[in-house]
Order: structure tokens, then C-alpha cells, then sequence
């Protein structure tokens, strides 16, 4: 049996609907965020979770306790989002126009250029993959392992799978799950951004 791990990425907060960039910045999440884990929290009752983990960025571990309730949760601190440095809390129009070359810079190359105050890029992407390949290796093949977490570590685990791509194309929705498989150590992407269980059905 394959070892399975679902990504999960936190769900929506005010800075999502905004269009800010959060970061570092430890917000909570919104209405629609906490509806978001119900109803993920419904699907999950329907697979074998053995194990769950966590960021400990507060939208991340709020969103894996409301979804898993009593499961214990183990934090993870490398599991938290990039410090995107001085764009935290702002929109893209409001960065274009305090900053507009460096934000183009860095848009172009995320993971080879640093913010000015932000996250070295490649120290982000090794504590992650780091992380990741941990947990794996404890992880059992009878069930699924959880993974609460942010779109930014999501991307990063995504790409190391599926070769390098552009890091903004794998960024997965709010409140999406993703499933990555391991047998006899060859990892596979058996879904990206499955959003479906965020349509809510009548009971």
C-alpha cells in the first residue's frame, strides 16, 4: 500500500478576499474560512485520517481543528507560511505603486529573490521539504496523513513532485485539498486543488 498525504491548504480570510499578502502575519479566519473546514470536515469523515499536522500559523490550526475536532494535532513550525517581508498586509495595486520594480523582480523569480525584510526564498523551501520528508517517513500506509498548511509550503511540496514549475501555477485554492502518493519511494500527485466538497449538498 501507497503512503498518502493530503495537503490541505488553510481556509479564507479577510486578507484572501482582500488580496493582501499574509505572510508571516498570523490572521484568523473569516466566516466563509470557518464554513470552508465544516464542510471539508464532512468529507474527511468519510476517509481514514491516522495522523495530523499542522502550521502553527493560527488560519492553519484553526482550520485543522475545526475539521478534525479532538484528533491531536501536531505543530509544525517549518510548515508556516513565507515572510513576504515589507508587502505584508498590502494588495497588489498598493505594492505596484509603492514598489513596482522590485515586485516585478520578484514575481518573476519567487524563489531566488528575497523581499527586502522578508524570508530568504531557498531557506523557505528547504525547512519545508525538510518538514515534509519527515513526516512522510513516519507516516504508515493504513489511511491518510493530513497536512494543514498554506498555499506558499503547498506549492513548494507540489513542484519538488511534480519538477520545477512556475511556483504561482501550484498554489491550490483556499480550503482545497491536494493528494501526493509514495510507493517504493516514488512520490506522485494523484490530485492538485480539489475544491468539491466546498459546494454545499443538502443532508
Amino acid at each position: 500500500m501507497p503512503t498518502r498525504i493530503i495537503l490541505i491548504r488553510h481556509g479564507q480570510t479577510d486578507w484572501n478576499t482582500q488580496m493582501r499578502y499574509q505572510g508571516s502575519k498570523n490572521m484568523p479566519l473569516n466566516a466563509t474560512g470557518m464554513s470552508q473546514a465544516s464542510l471539508l470536515g464532512r468529507r474527511m469523515k468519510n476517509e481514514k485520517v491516522t495522523k495530523v499536522y499542522a502550521s502553527t500559523m493560527k488560519r492553519a490550526n484553526d482550520f485543522a481543528s475545526i475539521i478534525f475536532g479532538q484528533t491531536d494535532i501536531e505543530p509544525v513550525p517549518e510548515l508556516r507560511e513565507i515572510s513576504f517581508g515589507m508587502f505584508e498586509g498590502m494588495s497588489y495595486d498598493e505594492i505596484m505603486h509603492k514598489h513596482p520594480d522590485i515586485y516585478s523582480k520578484w514575481v518573476k523569480d519567487p524563489l531566488n529573490l528575497t523581499v527586502p525584510g522578508g524570508e530568504d526564498p531557498k531557506s523557505f523551501k528547504k525547512r519545508v521539504l525538510t518538514a515534509f520528508d519527515r513526516i512522510e517517513a513516519s507516516a504508515g500506509s493504513d489511511g491518510y496523513t493530513a497536512v494543514v498548511t498554506h498555499g506558499g509550503p503547498i506549492s513548494v511540496i507540489v513542484n519538488s513532485v511534480a519538477g520545477e514549475k512556475s511556483f504561482w501555477d501550484n498554489i491550490p485554492h483556499t480550503g482545497s485539498i491536494s493528494i501526493i502518493e509514495d510507493k517504493g519511494g516514488e512520490r506522485r500527485i494523484k490530485s492538485f486543488d480539489d475544491t468539491s466538497h466546498l459546494i454545499p449538498r443538502d443532508q
